[in-house]
């Protein structure tokens, strides 16, 4: 068995109405098929968390973000046959650079929504995802 660790990052993308972009992931998916999440992934090695932010935000939504302050943090693993990740995700307090933007989603996820946080405790969550938003939620 293989052991790996990976900065991961999402964003809290908030809306002058003051809901929160909420992805979900494809239904083909390997992991956690169908699942609502915030967007972002992993960074690439020697790239800084904000960048990776951008650039995460970038393929997967098509959209430009603003990135602020860290409000939360979490551990999850992902497993495979023989190989173990240890995934350590930062999430951000960000917006989008221009209100206007379309977002266009890549396949990683099927659809996307504007969710207050009253909303988002009905949705289908991983329990580190639910974790993650409590921690969003308390710290914006």
């Amino acid at each position: 068995m293989t052991y790996k660790q990976q900065i991961c990052v999402g964003a809290a993308i908030l809306n002058k109405n003051g809901t929160i972009l909420m992805v979900k992931r494809s239904a083909d998916d390997d992991f956690m098929p169908n699942s609502w999440e915030l967007p972002g992934g992993g960074t690439e090695y020697g790239e800084e968390p904000e960048k990776g932010l951008k650039r995460e935000i970038l393929e997967e939504c098509g959209i430009e973000i603003e990135v602020f302050k860290p409000l939360t943090t979490g551990t999850y693993y992902m497993k495979k046959a023989d190989e173990e990740t240890q995934r350590v995700e930062i999430v951000f307090s960000t917006m989008m650079s221009d209100p206007d933007q379309e977002i266009k989603l890549s396949e990683e996820h099927s659809e996307y929504q504007w969710f207050t946080f009253e909303q988002i405790n009905k949705l289908q969550l991983s329990d580190f995802m639910r974790n993650i938003l409590r921690g969003v939620e308390n710290n914006i």
